[in-house]
């Protein structure tokens, strides 16, 4: 990537020297209820590796040039003990401000305000949610209230009156996660250290809106979390912090999407540490990427022409929003959740309801899937066996 160094680590070998203040990767614990390890996460009840990556580079333009030390080299049998990734010293003073509309960012938020403070949030007006097309405030918004920060809810964050209210406030940082508005020259360049975006891939991998979906979609194995500098390009600005993550077998993308918000929240709390104390340097992205677009309804139909696999990447990208949802008889259904299983079959046609009648399983364009949770339209979510006793009675149907 670029000029610049890009260090990918595993677990068993987390890298420490990062200038004047040493770190190393340690492991990340989704909900805090398990002791945190220096060499892996935990899964469910399985401990899963970590994969770190730090990036450096020297840029005059932001950063006084300071000396990195060696990389170093922990695991076991190295004689070196693991210790906290933050580093040993608070910055206190800190002014920083945030901008987020969605769930993802509120972690980052209230570890910020816990850590620091926030001075304000800047967050998407209230907008029509829900059947009766109430005004609902953004999961940001309420977390703000809820902590006591100021919230300004502008129609873009680029007006004049907005950038005369961030300027007042003489920032260090400005922090942005799940925000949903571009920002622009007048705004990026306020800011001491500039604005930082916390980012739900491996830049330059998915670059857009939905990274955390399309990785699933696409059958990635891995995902994680980027801290940047924003520019004016869409997830284009010099890379900071990256750290990984396995994406398990049948994890969806809420479910995905939770833990790795939990994971941007320890990350930007470190990426503003080391930017502070002169211990981090900005690194230009590579301009090859991939990119990760909103969303919409057509991109979980469901094609049973597709292998398993694939099918089931699918079901589990498009969980919870917009869904995988195919037809039977004319009637949609949402299908939530799925199994690849074992086995093939010759001469019938993708979406075919196969026997026995126990479980739901269907033919695709080279295999077979179980489909053990859907939802009819008009009903509420059921199992494949539900499904098979009330709506499926005729031997051989086809979902299409």
């Amino acid at each position: 990537m670029g000029n610049g160094r890009l260090r990918s680590t595993p677990a068993a070998s987390l890298a420490v020297g990062v200038g004047r203040d040493e770190s190393v990767a340690s492991g990340f614990v989704p909900d805090g209820s398990a002791p945190r390890q220096s060499n892996g996460c935990w899964f469910g009840t399985h401990q899963v590796p970590v994969v770190a990556h730090e990036v450096r580079h020297y840029d005059p333009r932001v950063f006084s040039a300071c000396s990195a030390s060696p990389a170093v080299s922990v695991g076991p049998g190295s004689g070196i003990q693991a210790k906290s990734e933050r580093l040993p010293h608070r910055l206190p003073g800190l002014r920083i401000a945030f901008a987020g509309s969605g769930a993802f960012g509120v972690p980052a938020l209230r570890r910020l305000a816990e850590t620091y403070g926030v001075l304000t949030v800047v967050s998407q007006p209230d907008r029509p949610a829900g059947r009766g097309l109430h005004l609902a405030a953004p999961p940001a918004k309420e977390a703000s209230q809820e902590l006591g920060i100021p919230v300004i809810q502008p129609r873009t964050i680029n007006a004049p009156s907005v950038l005369d209210q961030l300027r007042a406030l003489d920032l260090d940082f400005f922090v942005v996660a799940a925000f949903g508005q571009f920002l622009r020259a007048p705004v990026l360049t306020l800011p001491k250290y500039g604005c930082v975006n916390i980012h739900a891939s491996l830049l330059p991998k998915y670059r857009g809106a939905a990274p955390v979906a399309w990785a699933i979609i696409r059958g990635e194995r891995e995902a994680g979390i980027t801290t940047f500098v924003l520019d004016e390009g869409m997830d284009t600005g010099p890379l900071l912090l990256q750290k990984a993550l396995p994406i398990g077998p049948d994890e969806t993308a809420g479910e995905l999407g939770a833990r790795l918000a939990v994971l941007g929240s320890d990350l930007i709390v470190e990426t503003l540490e080391k930017m502070a104390a002169g211990a981090l340097m900005p690194q230009p992205q590579s301009e090859e990427g991939t990119l990760a677009p909103k969303l919409h309804r057509e991109d979980g139909r469901i094609r049973w022409e597709w292998e398993p696999r694939r099918i089931h990447d699918l079901v589990r990208g498009t969980h919870p929003w917009p869904g995988a949802h195919t037809a039977l008889r004319d009637k949609p259904v949402k299908v939530r959740r799925t199994r690849v299983v074992a086995g093939e079959v010759a001469g019938v046609a993708g979406g075919t309801v196969l026997p026995p009648r126990d479980r739901l399983l269907v033919a695709t364009g080279s295999g077979i899937i179980e489909i053990l949770e859907l939802q009819p339209a008009g009903c509420r979510p059921i199992s494949g066996r539900e499904f098979l006793n009330g709506y499926c009675r005729v031997p051989g149907e086809r979902f299409v």
